[in-house]
């Protein structure tokens, strides 16, 4: 623990689980977890429950906190042969009891006979070290198995009959696809990587189809070839062999004339990467890959196209009937990108495009399109590309699939609009991916997205507006002709949800969580603080008596030392604590302590601090963590936009730089408790003229209350030894800016 921070107590351990009664699984089954989710329905476990016939799910509280687990759906195939369309999340490590047992976030199967228990996992993340799963019987871990960020692996373990198996996370999280009873496994040989074809990266911004390959119709190609003008190689065999077709298709907007159609499911290896049936292209730039297809045959079979980049599943499409369909994928630059199918289908191209990303749609933001319409002319923006709007929203459209904004004035729940987005049928990239007249927006954390719509027909049949996200449709809402209404949705942070329709609908808000209260941040009428000049550092010491090892408190918005503005209330202090921490060789004896700020959008209310740069430049704000458990993040924001957030691990400390503007504020907050040192613009700090320095007496009445400060400049040469006791103390600064205690030089 740092200086004046009591130490964290260790948490007991808990008590050891009570078995719950579960079928034994038989030899030659499968556990998996599709009845946990229903396409849009997650289940989260929070205390101990039977999940199916044969799994024990083992969740609860521990030390303050939940340790739930929880199913969702994830696609992902192991060895090339097991696919899983769900997966059970551990959320975390596993709590184990006194006697080094799993007791909580754990789950179990009793093997009905010996055999070997295969469980197919992966890395919850796709960052970070490596994650460890365990399996425990009989007192014992009789197996682990790791897997590295992003990434599949597969655990065995020798098991005995009629004893559970208890599978836990000694690393944090871990996600379970499937788990099976067998008599033994073997892992697949490695196979032989893909012949080496050479091909031209393709351009971002390029779109390249087969009809300058050279190709005739119903060709065979029986070996691996270069196509599209050297951008596209193509993987066969003569057993296994792609196929030429002449076929006139617009799709995505682009005309096409040839596709080469795969007959058949591709040969992919154990490494995941396809041998033949497949098509190959390398990225020249980072951007989202386009791959135009089609169904074989036409039956209302779904078949699906995947990409495989750096040996993982990047993405996958699929389509029924006569329909067409466009696999969408974020590639990396000069890795090759591996395509193909489990069936048959008739590839047409490929697009490489740049990315279009809006700012992630903050908790408490509402989404509305006032913005795009313009009352005194009476005239709304019409869409024909796809354009960032509002920083917060993506709209697709193209030249013949318009989208534009209208005036509406409609109030839905108890929110009035005055207008709304509207959209009519979208052109699907399959299934569900909109790629024009659609919407969508990028929750910035896990919560309730909610949507209000409406019908803007007078008559007819109720039309849907549907949400996607993952390739997952997680919700659809229904509107009668003439009414609105609304559709919520579970989502996750940091991927894209779409929102579309296949009829003409009006989309009138967007709002991720409950909307917070609209409280009018303070102001320069109302926090008038100095502006803080290039090369100053802020520090807290004047907010710290060192003798009574008191730290000032702040319960309500308050200037401190000119240049900070600290924002707090009653409700939600903010405190000035003993802290010697050095950071880039600046010795620190106090911090200011933040816990998770009150927010109106990105600006803060309560629990966070601010400085106006006097002139434009680069703000350092020196920070650490001062607690045991979880990353926490430091947010610096300045006119309305996230300038720079930086996580940082328990016990650390570290710095985090941003370019900010003159005149006007700079706000700083943390999602949880954050120790912020110092604050400075510009610069390393302040070296004053060697021959002077500033002298401070500050008087103090029998109460220790201060009662007056004089400052004063004198000569170095002039300093004595600082006086600390009594009702008149003494102490010397290099200067009033940086409040360096001055040391003189030995």
């Amino acid at each position: 623990p740092e200086v004046g921070e009591e130490a964290t107590p260790t948490p007991a351990p808990p008590d050891p689980l009570t078995p719950l009664t579960v079928t034994a699984l038989p030899k030659g089954t499968t556990v998996t977890f599709d009845a946990g989710y229903a396409g849009e329905t997650k289940t989260t476990f929070t205390d101990p429950t039977v999940f199916g016939e044969y799994v024990a799910v083992y969740a609860g509280e521990y030390d303050g906190g939940a340790r739930n687990i929880e199913i969702d759906g994830s696609n992902k195939t192991f060895d090339g042969t097991r696919k899983y369309t769900t997966r059970i999340k551990l959320g975390g490590s596993g709590v184990l009891d006194e006697n080094g047992a799993p007791a909580i976030r754990t789950i179990s199967v009793t093997p009905a006979e010996s055999g070997v228990l295969i469980v197919d996992f992966a890395h919850a993340s796709s960052s970070g070290d490596a994650r460890t799963l365990a399996a425990y019987q009989g007192g014992k871990i009789i197996s682990t198995a790791s897997a590295d960020a992003d990434q599949l692996n597969t655990l065995t373990a020798e098991v005995e009959a009629n004893e559970p198996v208890y599978l836990y996370s000694q690393s944090s999280g871990i996600n379970i696809y499937g788990i099976t009873l067998a008599d033994s496994y073997t892992a697949p040989e490695e196979s032989e990587p893909p012949a080496t074809v050479e091909v031209t990266p393709l351009p971002l911004g390029s779109s390249v189809d087969f009809a300058d390959s050279g190709l005739t119709d119903r060709q065979q190609i029986t070996e691996p070839a270069v196509l599209a003008g050297g951008y596209v190689a193509a993987y066969a065999t003569s057993e296994r062999y792609l196929e030429a077709r002449t076929s006139n298709q617009t799709i995505d907007g682009t005309s096409y004339t040839m596709a080469i159609r795969t007959n058949g499911g591709a040969s992919v290896g154990s490494d995941g990467i396809p041998t033949a049936r497949a098509i190959m292209v390398t990225p020249a730039e980072a951007g989202l890959l386009k791959v135009p297809f089609r169904h074989g045959s036409g039956t209302e079979e779904a078949r699906s196209l995947t990409a495989v980049q750096n040996g993982e599943i990047i993405g996958t499409e699929s389509v029924t009937g006569e329909n067409s369909a466009v696999l969408q994928v974020r590639v990396e630059a000069g890795a090759p990108v591996y395509i193909y199918s489990t069936d048959n289908v008739n590839i047409y191209g490929v697009k490489l495009e740049k990315i279009i990303e809006s700012v992630p749609l903050p908790k408490g933001v509402r989404v509305t399109f006032d913005a795009g319409y313009d009352a005194e002319t009476a005239t709304g923006t019409t869409f024909t590309e796809t354009t960032i709007f509002d920083d917060y929203t993506v709209v697709y459209a193209s030249a013949d699939a318009t989208v534009s904004i209208e005036a509406r004035n409609r109030t839905v729940g108890e929110h009035k609009y005055t207008t709304a987005v509207r959209m009519n049928s979208a052109q699907p990239s399959g299934v569900i991916v909109p790629t024009a007249r659609a919407i969508s927006v990028t929750p910035a954390e896990a919560e309730t997205l909610t949507v209000d719509f409406g019908n803007p027909s007078g008559d007819g049949e109720a039309r849907p507006l549907i949400l996607v996200q993952n390739g997952q449709e997680i919700a659809r809402g229904s509107v009668e002709a003439g009414s609105e209404s609304t559709v919520t949705a579970e989502v996750e942070a940091n991927a894209p949800v779409y929102i579309y329709s296949t009829d003409g609908i009006n989309v009138y808000g967007i709002l991720l969580g409950e909307e917070e209260e609209i409280i009018t941040p303070p102001t320069e009428e109302t926090v008038q603080t100095t502006a803080l000049p290039s090369d100053t550092r802020v520090v807290f010491d004047a907010g710290y008596n060192a003798e009574t090892e008191t730290g000032t408190t702040f319960s309500e918005t308050t200037v401190f030392d000119n240049y900070t503005a600290v924002y707090a209330n009653a409700d939600a202090t903010v405190e000035i604590v003993s802290s010697n921490r050095e950071i880039d060789g600046y010795q620190y004896s106090t911090a200011v302590r933040l816990n998770n700020a009150s927010l109106s959008g990105l600006v803060p209310t309560a629990r966070a601090i601010s400085v106006t740069p006097a002139e434009a430049g680069t703000l350092k704000v020196d920070f650490g963590h001062p607690g045991s458990e979880t990353t926490r993040t430091l947010t610096i924001v300045q006119n309305g936009a996230v300038l720079a957030a930086q996580g940082i691990e328990p016990g650390n400390v570290a710095s985090v730089n941003a370019s900010v503007e003159a005149g006007a504020p700079v706000y700083i907050y943390t999602d949880a408790g954050i120790n912020v040192y110092g604050i400075i613009l510009s610069g390393s700090g302040v070296t004053p003229p060697a021959d002077e320095i500033v002298k401070i007496t500050a008087s103090y009445d029998s109460g220790n209350v201060l009662q007056n400060v004089s400052i004063e400049t004198i000569d170095a040469s002039e300093a004595e030894a600082p006086v600390l006791e009594g009702q008149t103390k003494v102490f010397y600064w290099e200067s009033v800016e940086s409040m360096k205690p001055y040391v003189p030089a030995e």
